[in-house]
């Protein structure tokens, strides 16, 4: 079972509760390990879900198609 209060490692992605939400759609970020924020740095290897399964099934999107550099 996964503990809704702490950050989760899941495909080398961490997944956490949004620490601020405008809206309900984004209650959980995730962000990849290596993913360091830099404006100039062209990572988009971190995003928003509704829910915890959201953010997963997203990182398997990135994933299966590769779109974000996932798995780097």
């Amino acid at each position: 079972d996964w503990v809704m209060n702490v950050p989760h490692i899941y495909r080398e992605y961490r997944i956490y509760p949004a620490s601020y939400s405008p809206a309900a759609q984004f209650d959980w970020e995730f962000a990849h390990t290596d993913y360091d924020g830099a404006l100039d740095g062209n990572d988009n290897r971190c995003g928003r879900g509704a829910s915890l399964q959201d953010c997963i099934d997203q990182i398997d999107e990135a994933y299966d198609s590769n779109i974000t550099g996932a798995g780097k």
